[in-house]
């Protein structure tokens, strides 16, 4: 994949793995810029498409609430100080600070479903299943507190504006809990974790099929699967949504709350 430098023009090429943008190699006439990415856009969320690859046999859209900026760029804004938080993988907020912006993220990600679902026919006609990509871990090796995305999620949907005509029901299928993480996986982009033990495989096509189970049949339900961030090339995203096809999933439309991507020098 390339671009055209914004610098100087030259071609420039897709960096190294994890690290998503761009180089203007200068052994090959460029200037040495290193660019983020253009950002596309739709109904306020961030889109894309998650080509076929080694985790994934077609193509999926994917959309973010925003950008997420890795703490080592200092970027500090709003939107990935809340996904840390949530995530809590330290164990450096309260159980206070984490209901709070639990609260928070249920009003972003509601919102953020409700455009989706208006946006897409599928889902005006087939009732859209919400599920969770589950942790790293299984449930019993986290802190309570480390497990409030899924709380979050399931509250984003009890604010949903849409509903069953005729009824209260919520249009919105509350899945959040069907796909349980049962064997531990290696935490991504973590040397160490709170307990300081990091154990299990790293990312590999067929890791959720190993190491997941789904509580209820998914067959013939479209999907739209949730996590907190979408980091391309990492795989565990793709997997997932590979996983659900493979168990009859009629669609899958991946959301996150966070993309991430290389802030602007």
């Amino acid at each position: 994949m390339y671009q055209r430098c914004p610098k100087c023009g030259a071609v420039a090429y897709a960096r190294s793995l994890y690290d998503d943008g761009y180089y203007c190699f200068p052994r090959q006439g460029g200037c040495g810029e290193k660019f983020p990415p253009p950002l596309e856009w739709d109904m306020g969320l961030l889109c894309c498409k998650i080509g076929a690859n080694r985790f994934l046999r077609n193509t999926i859209e994917c959309f973010s609430h925003g950008p997420y900026y890795a703490v080592r760029h200092g970027k500090g804004d709003r939107l990935s100080k809340l996904i840390l938080e949530i995530k809590n993988s330290f164990l450096e907020s309260t159980e206070q600070q984490v209901r709070r912006v639990c609260d928070e993220i249920s009003s972003i990600v509601s919102a953020d479903l409700d455009k989706l679902v208006q946006r897409d026919d599928r889902f005006k006609k087939d009732r859209p299943v919400v599920m969770a990509v589950p942790r790293s871990k299984p449930d019993g090796c986290w802190h309570a507190s480390q497990l409030q995305f899924r709380v979050a999620l399931s509250l984003a949907i009890k604010k949903s504006r849409l509903v069953v005509k005729g009824g209260s029901e919520k249009w919105i299928i509350d899945a959040v809990d069907w796909i349980q993480r049962v064997a531990e996986t290696k935490t991504t982009h973590k040397r160490r974790i709170a307990d300081g033990k990091n154990n299990g495989p790293d990312p590999y096509p067929g890791i959720t099929r190993d190491t997941c189970q789904i509580r209820k049949s998914v067959r013939g339900r479209p999907i739209i699967l949730v996590d907190d961030i979408y980091t391309a090339d990492v795989g565990i995203d793709e997997d997932c949504a590979q996983f659900l096809l493979d168990n009859g999933a009629s669609s899958v439309l991946l959301y996150t709350l966070g993309k991430t991507t290389m802030p602007e020098n």
